[in-house]
């Protein structure tokens, strides 16, 4: 089966060429190997090492518009991406392949394995949700199976809301509005291994800052469309992106308790959520929320709260 292999890359290294040739390793695939050079205009330096099927220049205009300019190029009937630190088990790709078919979707989701610099497994690792029904919903909480571990049938990119510009967050913009049409199939087993490192775009304080301000409107439109208490931008944050709190949070930043806790319960309390072999998975996470607001209430506030949730 033929696939075609997004890989954006802004810098010419180690993590680069590993990634490239753990697609290679790929198992009863025949991969085609797009490669997307985002370097700045200038950044001549050779490629002659690097392996690859396709390739082009995109001259520093960041990954996402990077990556709208490689898929474009996409000749086969299935694509992949891949993050240019990030690896993939060989069988990987077959395995997402295998449950597009199996289950009839279009979208394919697996589990992600944080690796360090090394390549080594953290002990800790984030939690995979596996609800298909809630793929959508569960993007209210932040951009969970919204990931470079998709692989997709092309023929959804004839959907202007899939992997629309403007968007840091490429993948949470596409799932926030995704056509109830496509199905998204999840694979519980960990097949994509994530990289985390001092150089990751995704850390830098600039993309955090903005990423969740580009998104917001999104975030309100699927938050009204399934009739969940409104939130502003800031109580939305503090759901969806609390990393964007710090001790030098400005003194603009308006949350309020009360609104926080009602949305809070009427989501644990969504029909779906309430049946969902996700539902303790969300608590954690909201949990771990409320301790991430730690710049924003008191002790008190911060326990009274977990204890709803846990009661809920």
């Amino acid at each position: 089966m033929k696939i075609d292999i997004l890989i954006p890359f802004h810098r010419n290294d180690g993590y680069l060429r590993e990634s490239i040739a753990s697609i290679e390793r790929s198992k009863s695939v025949e991969t085609r190997i797009i490669l997307i050079d985002d370097r700045p205009s200038f950044d001549e330096s050779s490629i002659s090492d690097l392996n690859f099927d396709v390739y082009i220049k995109s001259d520093g205009v960041g990954y996402s518009r990077a990556l709208r300019i490689g898929l474009d190029h996409v000749t086969a009937d299935f694509f992949a991406m891949q993050d240019s630190d990030d690896l993939s088990e060989p069988q990987r790709l077959f395995t997402q392949l295998a449950e597009i078919q199996d289950k009839q979707a279009q979208i394919s989701v697996c589990g992600l394995v944080r690796v360090n610099e090394s390549g080594k497994k953290y002990l800790l690792q984030s939690p995979h949700l596996l609800d298909e029904k809630l793929h959508k919903l569960s993007n209210l909480l932040g951009s969970y199976n919204s990931n470079s571990s998709w692989v997709c049938k092309s023929e959804i990119l004839e959907n202007s809301e899939v992997f629309p510009k403007g968007f840091r967050s490429i993948d949470w913009a596409t799932t926030l509005q995704l056509p109830n049409h496509l199905k998204v199939a999840i694979n519980p087993t960990r097949l994509y291994r994530y990289r985390q490192h001092k150089n990751q775009m995704t850390r830098h304080s600039e993309y955090k800052g903005e990423a969740f301000s580009e998104i917001y409107e999104l975030w309100k439109m699927l938050n009204d469309e399934s009739q969940l208490p409104p939130l502003n931008y800031w109580e939305a944050s503090m759901i969806a992106a609390p990393w964007v709190f710090t001790k030098q949070s400005p003194d603009k930043v308006l949350v309020e308790i009360e609104r926080l806790q009602d949305w809070i319960l009427a989501f644990l309390n969504f029909p779906q959520v309430k049946l969902s072999e996700d539902k303790n998975r969300f608590k954690s996470l909201l949990i771990r929320k409320v301790i991430q607001g730690k710049y924003l209430f008191n002790l008190k506030t911060i326990s009274r709260l977990i204890s709803k949730i846990q009661l809920s």
